[in-house]
């Protein structure tokens, strides 16, 4: 009887470990490709922070990139920097890992053995939260 209860303990502990590992889908990719990332459709879009002075600043994901964006107080586009052209020429490897709401980059450039962490969550009220290297916080919403 002690082995069957056991048994049936061991059985039930497997299977409730087994679906509670399953309900978070988690990506995650190493790659040394130095053309192009992997961001995921729910953070495909410009996002921007007012800052107030000049315009607004942010960030552009498309399917392949991550761009670095500003524009003026007039709602032009200035600037729109690639990062995957702006490493283009260093030896790095680039991590990336996704959830349903986290997106994390995180670069490891050999010829200066430092790291570089890009870490984006989209919170409930939609609006997307960077958090830098030194763990500083900034919010920034989609742009139309």
């Amino acid at each position: 009887m002690k082995k069957k209860c056991l048994s049936l303990f061991i059985v039930t502990m497997f299977a409730t470990f087994s679906l509670t590992a399953c309900e978070k889908e988690t990506t995650s990719e190493q790659s040394t490709n130095k053309d192009h990332l992997n961001p995921p459709s729910w953070i495909q879009y410009t996002w921007v922070k007012p800052n107030g002075l000049n315009g607004e600043d942010g960030f552009r994901f498309t399917t392949d990139d991550m761009f670095t964006v500003m524009y003026d107080a007039n709602g032009y586009l200035t600037v729109d920097l690639s990062y995957m052209e702006s490493i283009s020429n260093l030896d790095y490897t680039v991590s990336e890992q996704s959830t349903g709401d986290t997106y994390q980059l995180s670069v490891y450039y050999s010829d200066t053995n430092s790291t570089e962490l890009w870490q984006f969550t989209l919170q409930p009220n939609g609006e997307l939260v960077y958090t830098d290297n030194n763990n500083s916080s900034f919010s920034y919403i989609k742009k139309d």
